[in-house]
């Protein structure tokens, strides 16, 4: 590596699993490099940045590491520096180099320079301090403040760890001493930087001060480049280390991966620490639990003494790098975790800020289209509180407050919208059209919705005793998520208005189970169940799966598809009709004409968008006279709109069960090693593989390819024109392991369930959809072994959508990714026709989230009869800090969310219960505490006219006082005046605002404010008659009050 980025200007490095590996094998590769070279790491976040400066001064070697600075902020001191060629590493955010900066032949003029023996007085010293931005303050207590007495002046310079004195004798300097501890060194010469830089110039950034062939840029993702203000043009002429999720000829390609997670499966870590101390790794471990890990290893009689040990938080996430014999894991992957089970309403709609990257498009409420370009920390007023900063067009930036996260969301519509001006009001026209036209929509979803409501469904009571010996036969321990979805299920079929749930999960996650109890309650009350299935294949594994939970009951289940002869077809038929089948699993087959039921009481349907559009006018009628339950991974848009607007139910499953491994993720060109290494591998621990080529012409061929490089090794072949003998005997032999590999088309995609097959090779993979692959990829990693998945490609470079595709699918590593995944498909393609023409303009124009945040938001005025209230924006500015910190919450999506999630409740006791629900008796942090206080005097002042809540800073006698100011958007009343005094005289007070100095209010001075503000609460809305929605014979809808 070091030798390419010597030889040529651009190096690139593949294999790198997550941003605590990167900053480790920078680590090791920095002392490498020429000693001379400024080295630039670029980042996209605080978050990547702190992961970055961390891991860098964790694991850089001590005899060799460079000084590591993070920037922002850029100080004079620091250009100073890299014009003095000083070997640093600068960790910087994009945002560094959109600062305009003073030209380099101008920088020396802004530092003071004192040295002993100049002609400098005291006064002239002072001036020249204030002019550098240098604050006078008795003491000099901290960096950026001057005292004078006298011939002493004290300086402590902006860039220094402490004071310094400088003497004078008529008008001469006679000595300069640091004032550290109880004696002080003496100085001969004393530069103080500028506090505040001056003569800026906005064509100088801060590549004006690096040199190019001395440089080198290290950049993480190619998408960095892109977001900076020049793009990947400023920085052609500099050193470049491109890493790349997958690269093509000339990558450096390391064989590192993401730790395995082992979720409390101490007898696999015993195992696996057992293989790391055969092969002589390091092992590093950072933990919270340390005496509770320590005990689980003396049970598994593991080694202690060899392990190493980390304490630094920011650095959560494991690795293993076989090349550096280097292991490093955390409680994340030793413990394990389950803390995403929620049972609230606005789960879904959390999904929108999942893992939020700088240079996505995001929506703001007001402002309308932008791109997040992270997460800042802004010193104002004294007090530290976050930002979300937003780009918009002609390079405007917004600071939005993290208590107002509510008002964004991210973008889905086009994969290239236009940015808006902050300035210009096209995007308050756009919205109040498109606010007319949900309401107009939300009529039509209600008609359908009232087609619902007025059906009639058969009521599927419980049946305690049978139920809780079909739960007992159960070898595992369902999920807080599978519980939840479970009973949301069960709850909706006691009612006798037709279910229509649809339930989200990854494969594997237990959606099945789910749907057997549902189908067990349909049948202890004598009503037929019906379970649609896309493949034979998956009608088959069903049919099983359902036979084997429900042997020893009295259910009788039949199967209805290709698989069956006509004359087994002709007697399900009639079973069916007569009521002697109770369950029945089938594919398309169970929509045809001669399928009638006796007293059809519930339809399971797994992955929907499988099938066509005919067949989904079928499922739409029957919908209406039986209860309906959708199994998916990865939801269609369409029915993400219905679940978003609230017309229908929605569960989602993302907790992994106990003991499952995240699936390792290789995405790399073709070759015949890489094939024939993976399958020796999963042949020597005798598993099976699957290889999925899609073209049925050719798949013949490639049988014969295979089996020249593999001789020995027993394939066979699966594919949809198969005969149905041909395709049973085929899945036959490989289910009992008498084939090797299973060489098949994507017929294998959706819901095989072989524990034994955890290698899967997809040739041409960039051929495929975003869902499809991960489908597929969900195929193996069912029991305890390590999966490997491998997604091959045949050209040079992969680009466009294909490349998007695979990068999301590399980053959805995470078990229970699948929900996110349907929403980067949609970003990746845009949403396309999913809502009829016109809807779909509008999705364009505002995202579809915010389309469905509106649309919902009509459906439920309409529904309900009360208009939603009219929110209007509040200035906060109050003398505290205010943040999530990083190392109180150390998950920074989960941060986001928190930050989305808190903005958007809409009364006091929702902030409370979800304190208590999320923070339950954890000590908070005092920003945390403040940001809490913060919203929920928001909460209040929603209620009232109340505009602004701020504080003002002010003199009296050099002595600084804070005054709380309330500011009114109406007149307030004598009333509300009255009581106002009555709580407190000191209040000034006009029409418009009151005001009182801070210190008025009391040591609970915040808490004092909230009782204020409930002072102007105003009345709810008033609650009209909702709309009636019917539906006449031509089918479309009419309102009545």
């Amino acid at each position: 590596m070091t030798e390419q980025l010597t030889a040529s200007s651009t190096a690139r490095l593949v294999g790198i699993p997550n941003p605590n590996a990167e900053a480790f094998a920078f680590a090791q590769l920095f002392p490498a490099l020429p000693p001379a070279w400024q080295i630039v790491y670029l980042v996209g976040s605080e978050r990547e940045q702190a992961i970055a400066v961390a891991g860098l001064a964790a694991w850089q070697p001590a005899a060799s590491q460079r000084p590591i600075i993070s920037v922002p902020p850029i100080t004079a001191a620091l250009l100073d520096r890299l014009l003095r060629h000083e070997p640093l590493v600068l960790v910087a955010q994009q945002s560094a180099f959109a600062e305009s900066l003073p030209h380099p032949n101008e920088l020396d003029g802004q530092f003071v320079t004192i040295a002993n023996g100049m002609s400098f007085a005291p006064n002239a010293l002072a001036k020249a301090l204030s002019n550098a931005g240098y604050e006078a303050e008795p003491g000099a207590g901290r960096p950026g403040l001057w005292t004078k007495r006298g011939e002493v002046v004290d300086v402590w310079p902006a860039d220094a760890e402490h004071a310094y004195r400088v003497a004078f004798d008529i008008g001469t300097v006679v000595s300069i001493q640091a004032l550290s501890g109880a004696k002080s060194a003496p100085v001969d010469i004393l530069r103080c930087p500028p506090v505040g830089m001056r003569q800026l110039d906005p064509r100088i950034s801060l590549l004006a001060y690096l040199q190019p062939m001395r440089t080198l840029i290290v950049v993480p993702r190619q998408s960095l480049l892109d977001s900076l203000p020049r793009g990947k043009d400023a920085v052609k002429h500099y050193r470049q280390l491109i890493v790349e999720p997958f690269g093509g000829a000339g990558a450096v390609k390391l064989d590192w991966r993401a730790a395995a997670s082992y979720h409390g499966q101490w007898p696999l870590v015993a195992k696996d620490f057992g293989r790391f101390a055969r092969d002589k790794y390091r092992v590093v471990i950072h933990t919270n639990r340390r005496a509770e890990l320590a005990g689980q290893m003396k049970r598994q009689a593991v080694e202690m003494k060899k392990l190493h040990w980390l304490d630094v938080p920011a650095l959560n996430q494991g690795f293993i790098a076989p090349s550096e014999r280097f292991a490093y894991l955390t409680d994340l992957e030793l413990f394990g975790r389950d803390e995403r089970a929620r049972t609230n309403r606005r789960r879904v709609a959390d999904v929108f800020l999942d893992d939020l990257e700088p240079g996505d498009f995001v929506v703001h409420l007001d402002h309308g289209i932008g791109k997040f370009s992270g997460m800042r920390l802004q010193h104002v007023n004294g007090y530290t509180k976050e930002y979300f900063v937003l780009e918009y067009a002609e390079g405007d930036k917004l600071y939005v407050p993290v208590e107002t996260a509510d008002k964004i969301t991210r973008y889905i519509g086009s994969p290239h919208p236009k940015l808006h001006k902050l300035s210009g009001s096209s995007w308050a026209a756009v919205t109040k059209k498109i606010r007319q036209d949900a309401s107009a929509a939300a009529k039509e979803l209600l008609a359908l919705y009232a087609q619902r409501e007025l059906a009639k469904a058969p009521v599927l009571l419980p049946a305690p005793a049978e139920e809780e010996e079909l739960n007992a036969a159960f070898p595992y321990e369902l999920t807080a998520d599978q519980e939840r979805t479970l009973q949301e299920t069960l709850s909706d079929l006691e009612r006798d208005v037709p279910m229509d749930r649809l339930v989200c999960g990854d494969v594997g996650f237990g959606k099945t189970e789910v749907a057997i109890r549902a189908a067990f309650r349909a049948v202890m009350n004598n009503a037929q169940v019906a379970l649609l299935s896309p493949t034979t294949i998956l009608t088959q594994q069903h049919y099983d799966t359902f036979r084997r939970r429900l042997k020893g009951f009295p259910v009788t289940i039949g199967a209805l598809s290709r698989f069956e002869s006509p004359e087994e077809q002709a007697r399900v038929l009639a079973q069916l009709k007569s009521g002697a089948i109770d369950i029945v699993i089938g594919t398309h087959r169970l929509l045809s004409a001669d399928v009638k039921f006796k007293r059809l009481g519930l339809i399971i349907v797994d992955e929907e968008q499988r099938f066509g559009v005919r067949h989904k006018e079928k499922l739409k009628v029957l919908r209406t006279a039986a209860h309906v339950l959708t199994l998916t991974a990865t939801p269609i848009p369409r029915t993400l709109n219905f679940a978003l607007s609230g017309l229908r139910d929605i569960s989602v499953i993302e907790t992994a069960p106990e003991g499952r491994r995240p699936i390792e993720t290789n995405i790399v060109p073709y070759s015949n090693d890489i094939v024939v290494d993976a399958i020796r591998r999963e042949l020597d621990r005798q598993g099976q593989v699957y290889f999925v080529h899609n073209e049925v012409e050719t798949i013949g061929l490639e049988k014969l390819r295979l089996a020249k490089l593999l001789p020995g090794v027993s394939i066979g072949i699966a594919h949809g024109q198969l005969d149905e003998r041909q395709l049973s005997h085929v899945m036959e032999e490989f289910d009992n392991q008498r084939l090797d590999i299973l060489l098949a088309s994507t017929i294998i995609e959706n819901g095989l369930d072989l524990p034994n097959v955890n290698t899967m090779i997809v040739d041409y993979a960039t051929q495929f959809g975003l869902a499809q692959l991960y489908q597929l990829r969900g195929r193996i990693g069912r029991g305890h072994r390590q999966a490997y998945a491998y997604f091959l490609f045949h050209s040079e470079q992969v680009v466009g959508k294909p490349s998007k595709r695979l990068q999301a699918l590399l980053e959805a590593k995470e078990l229970g990714s699948g929900f996110r995944l349907a929403m980067r498909d949609l970003e990746i393609r845009g949403t396309g026709n999913i809502l009829g023409q016109k809807q779909h303009g509008h999705v364009t124009a505002i995202g579809l989230n915010l389309y469905a945040r509106l649309l919902a938001q009509a459906v439920e005025e309409l529904r309900t009869g009360r208009p939603a209230r009219a929110t209007h924006d509040i200035l906060l500015d109050l003398p505290m800090e205010i943040a999530i910190p990083q190392d109180f919450v150390t998950n920074e999506p989960k941060r986001l969310r928190l930050y989305q999630h808190l903005a958007g409740l809409e009364t006091v006791e929702d902030l409370r219960d979800f304190r208590n629900q999320e923070f339950k008796e954890r000590t908070l942090p005092e920003p945390l505490a403040n940001l809490l206080e913060a919203l929920e005097l928001k909460i209040l002042a929603q209620r009232t006219s109340i505009t602004a809540i701020q504080e003002s800073k002010y003199t009296v006698d050099g002595i600084r006082k804070e005054k709380i100011i309330i500011k009114f958007s109406r007149m307030i009343t004598p009333e509300q005046i009255g009581r106002l005094l009555e709580r407190n005289q000191a209040w000034d007070f006009t029409t418009e605002f009151i005001k009182i100095d801070r210190e008025a209010l009391g040591k609970r001075w915040l808490h004092e404010l909230k009782e204020v503000v409930k002072i102007f609460l105003e009345p709810d809305p008033v609650v009209t008659a909702p709309v009636a929605v019917t539906i006449n014979q031509t089918g479309t809808s009419t309102d009545k009050k």
